[in-house]
């Protein structure tokens, strides 16, 4: 489990991306799910996430981006939905 707050920053302008919901537990607003990479060595899914980022680091309210194309539900990111809105 990561604590946020030991960081000492803003989290609506903070993100954790992993791959283990119980990483970020106590902030899931603040998550960007990832699937698991071990041991494979052709895993892309960060080159992914970089129009993401990029829309991202550009807001003033990271939580109320995260929560139009993170599936709670699912623990996943839908990639067609962040794309629209970030382009």
């Amino acid at each position: 489990m990561k604590d946020l707050t030991r960081i000492n920053r803003n989290l609506k302008n903070t993100i954790i991306i992993d791959n283990s919901p119980t990483s970020y537990i106590f902030h899931p607003e603040c998550a960007l799910p990832t699937i698991s990479w071990y041991d494979d060595m052709n895993d892309k899914e960060l080159f992914l996430f970089l129009p993401i980022l990029e829309g991202l680091s550009k807001v003033n309210d990271v939580w109320k981006y995260l929560a139009k194309f993170v599936l709670k539900e699912t623990n996943q990111v839908d990639f067609v939905k962040a794309y629209e809105i970030f382009g």
